[in-house]
């Protein structure tokens, strides 16, 4: 009998260590993943190339009255497939990037290119703009029209920058530990940071950000990047993951270099989530994003185009004016 219980003690102590090792090394990658994204704070230029598979629903009716070839590009991207790659800089602020846009089921697909370049962005569209035909928009006019007034700046960029990792940071460090680990598969290789989305624990994580981003919006809103209605539409959006149940585990992976600089994010999510009639749908989204040649100085390499229509010029050709006898 002693045997016995002197065999189940030392079983229980052995399981005890166990499990205390395992809770310490979760925390270890969850205070991995907090100082990964302070890190980041310090890139400022690199080379990016990814791709997201888009399962979405809208949560709300379009706004009556809205532009209706905007709702219909927006209704297009919500199921898609999204293939991109190019440079970024914060100083000066440059960025260019093209963009595959394939429809569900792979029937359609676009190529986009981009360049924002002295604060105007550059894009043609094949569904609007005619062939070799760039859409110009002046950002600064932009963001006044829309109730902003920052400014595309590296100071701006560098704040938004701060913004987005603190807030990603902060909410990191507040869920289980348990739900991180290192998955890297070999033994010197950098971190591998896993963050297992699922049961009770992956509910409260989805919950723990949806408490805590109306905080990051207002503070968009104190730096005039967003305006007040602008913030409305981004809580309401956010206060559905509130309410959010995971269709199937998912996961967030941080692969880190061995600057500790987070080089790749992979997300794959299934939610069911409510819209705004109360019912439950069905929505997913799997983003993979590399980063490449991080604060080496990867050169822009594209021109400003040679044909370029003014935003409104192009709203004017594909929104006719209305004759005075039609106004009637």
């Amino acid at each position: 009998m002693k045997k016995t219980t002197a065999a189940a003690l030392l079983a229980a102590t052995v399981a005890l260590t166990a499990f205390t090792a395992g809770c310490k090394d979760n925390k270890q990658w969850q205070d991995a993943a907090v100082q990964a994204f302070t890190k980041q704070n310090e890139v400022s230029n690199y080379a990016f190339s990814g791709k997201a598979d888009l399962n979405l629903k809208p949560l709300a009716k379009p706004q009556s009255g809205g532009f209706s070839i905007a709702n219909t590009l927006n209704a297009m991207l919500l199921k898609s497939s999204i293939a991109f790659k190019g440079v970024s800089s914060r100083q000066p602020v440059q960025l260019e990037a093209d963009v595959t846009v394939s429809l569900q089921g792979g029937a359609q697909s676009y190529n986009i290119p981009l360049l924002i370049k002295d604060n105007k962005l550059y894009t043609s569209m094949p569904i609007l703009n005619q062939a070799d035909e760039y859409i110009s928009i002046d950002l600064e006019e932009a963001s006044k029209a829309s109730g902003s007034a920052n400014p595309l700046t590296a100071a701006s960029m560098d704040t938004l920058n701060q913004m987005l990792n603190a807030a990603l940071g902060n909410w990191v460090k507040a869920i289980d530990p348990s739900l991180f680990a290192n998955t890297a598969q070999e033994k010197d290789a950098p971190p591998v940071i896993s963050i297992k989305l699922e049961g009770k624990s992956g509910m409260a994580a989805l919950a723990e950000f949806a408490k805590q981003w109306p905080a990051t919006v207002d503070q968009w809103v104190s730096q005039n990047w967003i305006n007040a209605a602008q913030a409305e539409q981004w809580k309401t959006m956010i206060s559905s993951i509130a309410s959010a149940e995971l269709e199937k585990p998912g996961s967030i992976m941080l692969y880190l270099n061995n600057e500790g600089f987070i080089q790749r994010t992979v997300i794959d999510l299934q939610l069911l989530l409510k819209d705004s009639s109360g019912s439950q749908s069905s929505q997913s989204i799997k983003w993979d994003v590399a980063l490449d040649q991080i604060n080496g100085n990867p050169p822009i390499t594209k021109e400003v185009p040679a044909k370029v229509l003014p935003l409104e010029d192009l709203l004017k050709r594909l929104i006719p004016a209305v004759s005075p006898a039609a106004a009637k």
